[in-house]
């Protein structure tokens, strides 16, 4: 379950730390089945099943499944904020979500997130730090929370209150329509805009509590290692990664 290691400097390092840290977080989950609450706004009963990391996925940082039984994509960013440049990591993430959204138009089955997402099992997460901007960190999450609630007959625009809010659906929106538009050759409409936003969730960690999960792994790890020869084949069931 260990993420492959990647080049790159200080900044790339930073990064994929932290993917390692809400891997670990993940696993921390699993391993505590209905004792830990189910994250992303999956039902109270959800438990998180298994994970993989660097997939071949659109959102590839990555895939958490779960009892629903549905998929969780995540793009871990340890650092980012509310970019409107086409080249901005924002603008990245949000076309990993567009291509996700349409990576599985059909049911083939050739893995179990081979489908249609499913709006009731299915998340698109954007999990960051408090390193990232208050738009990112609040801003952001408040508003798709609103989108999810609107009504029917309601605008997905209607979801932003405040001029904060606007500015960040607005840059949202964005990047969707140039993301969409690339991959589907048209402008999404408002109703394509608003289902897409149903799936997506802005997630900010505590740096600290990823800390803790991460080494509390590694001496978990550490201490399987030290077992008696007569115990070791126990490791090979109960390895976190």
């Amino acid at each position: 379950m260990s993420t492959p290691p990647t080049g790159g400097g200080a900044a790339t390092q930073s990064g994929t730390n932290y993917q390692n840290r809400v891997a670990a977080w993940v696993a921390v989950h699993i391993l505590a089945e209905q004792d830990a609450s189910p994250p992303w706004g999956l039902p109270s009963s959800t438990t998180l099943d298994f994970f993989r990391c660097e997939t071949l996925e659109p959102v590839d940082d990555v895939l958490v499944g779960t009892s629903v039984p549905g998929h969780a994509f995540l793009q871990t960013k340890h650092n980012i904020d509310l970019g409107k440049a086409d080249d901005s990591e924002l603008a990245s993430v949000i076309d990993q979500f567009v291509r996700q959204y349409h990576e599985h138009p059909t049911l083939r089955q050739r893995s179990p997130w081979d489908r249609p997402l499913d709006a009731q099992a299915d998340r698109l997460a954007l999990v960051t730090s408090p390193n990232s901007s208050g738009r990112i960190r609040a801003t952001l999450p408040t508003v798709l929370e609103r989108i999810r609630r609107l009504a029917t007959t309601q605008a997905t625009d209607d979801a932003a209150v405040s001029q904060d809010d606007k500015e960040v659906l607005s840059t949202i929106r964005g990047h969707i329509s140039r993301s969409w538009q690339k991959l589907k050759g048209a402008e999404p409409k408002d109703s394509d805009v608003r289902a897409l936003l149903c799936f997506c969730f802005g997630v900010r960690s505590s740096e600290t509590l990823l800390k803790l999960t991460w080494h509390g792994l590694v001496l978990f790890n550490l201490a399987l290692d030290m077992l008696p020869i007569e115990l070791a084949p126990l490791a090979t069931n109960c390895r976190a990664f």
